[in-house]
Parts: C-alpha cells; structure tokens; sequence
C-alpha cells in the first residue's frame, strides 16, 4: 500500500514538475505532450496561466494521494480520492478523436506517446488512486 502512495506522489510531483517546467518556457517534450491533427496542426496551445492550474493540480493531487493515506491532520473527503481516479479515467478513455484509447488519429507524434505512455500512466493511476480511496 505505502509502495503505491510513494509511487503515485511522485508522479504527481514529477509531472507537476515538467508543467512548471513549460510553463517557465522550456520546450523539452512539449511537441509529443500536445495532441495535433492529422496534418500535425496543435489542437491548442495551453498558456502560461492554463499550464499554471495544471501544475498546481498535480501538486494538489500530490498532497491528497500523501495526506490522505498517511492520516496527516488535514481531513481529506474520500470523494476528492474517487474525483482523481475519474479525472485520471477520464483522460484514459479520451475524446474518442485525438486523444485516449479510443482516439482516430493514430500517426502523429502524440498519438505514439499516448498509445505508449500517457494512457498506460493514465489507466494506472486511476485504478490506483480508485483503490487507494476505496481502502
């Protein structure tokens, strides 16, 4: 169990991180991290202040996965738990276009990241986070 809440932490604090990261203006990753069309064309382009409230909700995400597991003083709703794991599901499953395991566009850059990587991270954490509220 303990194994699990570390691990999840971390990636909550490692992709907290990268955000900072792009959002101080570094480049490294953002072309495989932003899903495009067919023709390579960004679907959007996240600014300073979208990528900022990304950063801050893997940090909160970060600090409820810990807090709450570790009984800490703050008193964390088992709901904020399952609203991680469907947040986490949710981008999982996708936008049934560009994004997610059900996405139609498969050739570009993002969508070999997101096969590879991000839906895989995704789908564990969402059953992690889900068993971890549920314990």
């Amino acid at each position: 169990m303990n194994s699990i809440i570390y691990l999840n932490t971390t990636i909550f604090l490692f992709l907290a991180g990268v955000h900072f990261y792009w959002m101080a203006g570094g480049k490294w990753g953002i072309d495989a991290a932003l899903p495009t069309t067919a023709e390579h064309q960004r679907i959007f382009n996240p600014g300073k202040a979208e990528t900022f409230v990304v950063a801050l909700g893997l940090l909160a995400f970060a600090a409820i996965t810990f807090a709450h597991n570790f009984h800490f003083e703050i008193d964390v709703p088992h709901y904020l738990r399952y609203g991680i794991a469907v947040i986490f599901l949710t981008r999982t499953v996708g936008d049934f276009r560009y994004v997610g395991i059900f996405r139609k566009i498969n050739h570009t850059v993002f969508a070999r990241y997101d096969q590879k990587y991000y839906v895989p991270l995704c789908a564990y954490l969402a059953l992690s986070e889900l068993f971890l509220a549920a314990y």
